[in-house]
């Protein structure tokens, strides 16, 4: 990680080699994840020449539902938010500074905006123990990281992703952590609403956040876009609807469009794929979601997450938020299963601890079975339900939809 900060100021500045940051490959990153990557960025090669004189940092997302792309970002793109971000952590006193910890992998985007912010402040990030992907997250490696950051008298800020922050709460170390956070900023998907009631309950102040690689992370913090972020909907004629403050914005609805001088410049050797996605309109994430009366960006999910179930339509995404709200349930995933012709829903949970003792995994079979067609109706009640001690992540804290299902449809996920 240090390496990877001390050759930031060169590329950022264009006096160095622009940087692909990729993580080593381990036992918590397979070898074929890292090679995925690897051809997502393709570093040094001599056959792929570097799209532009101003790209900075070639990063890789995911790759949670397909392959993973590498997303060209120059300095200014990943510098463009960050005033506005400490900002937040200092709550508006530029006397104070800040300290942030890395707790995310920093070849992922949430973890190497770590790096880009605490550049900004002339002070090294300190690192979670095994922020290299060698180890696994704990709650006493981020809390001893915390305390001992704390004793410098700055304002602590970190980057988590929900399963981080739900095992944190679960012990009273990790709670103290958490609150002695002037910022806790999670992204890498939704927060199930049991963790967020369960920060609420425990005094800790959480700020969502919503982004992509893309968008050079989080731009939407708790459903208000930063400054000079520009949020639109696409609408299935192709006309582009932006709310208004006077409009009956909570009907404004579809694909989430992104605009603002975060946006990337495209993808690594994909010029199909960065004039689909990169659009004079912005950046098309792929996500559907609505502008709430409130002045919100709600998140409603994948738009390729959507399946026809029985001759209705099922948004995946729906269904892991409505099973996320129980308390029963640690983290979930909903996966289509079945023929393509004909598909059905299975759900992957992990139960939270001492769940399965005090109600038994039948009575909380019922319970999801439920909760899902009180809320979205019999064409959502999964054909399956599979308990399992954990979902395969990525380094980044995504869950590895790919692996999942090939696991589902093979052998059943591991117990």
């Amino acid at each position: 990680m240090l390496r990877l900060f001390d050759a930031l100021p060169e590329a950022l500045a264009g006096h160095g080699p622009a940087l692909a940051p990729l993580p080593t490959a381990s036992l918590l990153t397979p070898h074929d994840v890292v090679q995925n990557l690897i051809r997502a960025t393709r570093p040094d090669d001599p056959d792929a020449p570097l799209e532009g004189d101003e790209v900075a940092i070639v990063l890789a997302t995911s790759g949670s539902t397909g392959s993973p792309r590498g997303v060209l970002h120059t300095a200014s793109s990943l510098r463009a938010l960050d005033q506005q971000v400490l900002q937040i952590a200092r709550s508006d006193d530029p006397a104070v500074r800040v300290q942030w910890i890395a707790a995310l992998p920093v070849t992922s985007m949430g973890g190497f905006n770590v790096l880009i912010r605490a550049l900004a402040t002339d002070q090294i990030p300190r690192c979670v123990p095994g922020i290299g992907g060698l180890a696994p997250f704990t709650v006493e490696g981020f809390a001893a990281t915390v305390e001992l950051a704390a004793e410098g008298g700055t304002a602590l800020a970190t980057s988590l992703v929900a399963a981080q922050v739900r095992r944190l709460l679960g012990e009273p170390r990790g709670c103290a952590a958490l609150r002695a956070c002037a910022l806790v900023l999670v992204g890498g998907g939704p927060l199930p609403s049991a963790v967020a009631a369960a920060a609420q309950d425990a005094g800790i102040t959480l700020t969502t956040t919503y982004g992509a690689t893309e968008t050079g992370g989080g731009c939407v913090f708790n459903g208000q876009p930063l400054a000079g972020v520009q949020i639109g909907f696409l609408q299935s004629d192709g006309r582009l609807a932006t709310p208004t403050a006077d409009a009956d914005s909570d009907q404004v609805t579809g694909e989430i469009v992104v605009k603002g001088p975060m946006i990337a410049l495209g993808y690594r050797c994909d010029a199909q794929g960065t004039a689909q996605a990169f659009t004079t309109q912005g950046y098309r994430t792929g996500d559907i979601g609505r502008w709430t009366s409130a002045q919100l960006l709600q998140v409603q999910g994948r738009a390729d997450d959507v399946i026809a179930v029985r001759g209705t339509n099922v948004a995946l995404g729906a269904v892991e938020a409505v099973i996320g709200g129980l308390t029963a349930v640690a983290a979930v995933a909903a996966i289509p299963s079945g023929p393509i012709d004909d598909p059905t829903i299975t759900i992957c949970v992990v139960l939270a601890d001492g769940a399965a003792g005090q109600s038994g995994e039948a009575e909380i079979e019922a319970l999801i079975r439920a909760q899902v067609l009180e809320h979205l109706g019999s064409a959502a009640n999964p054909a399956r339900i599979l308990v399992t001690e954990q979902l395969p992540m990525l380094p980044g804290g995504k869950i590895d939809r790919v692996r999942l299902r090939r696991e589902v449809i093979e052998n059943g996920p591991a117990r």
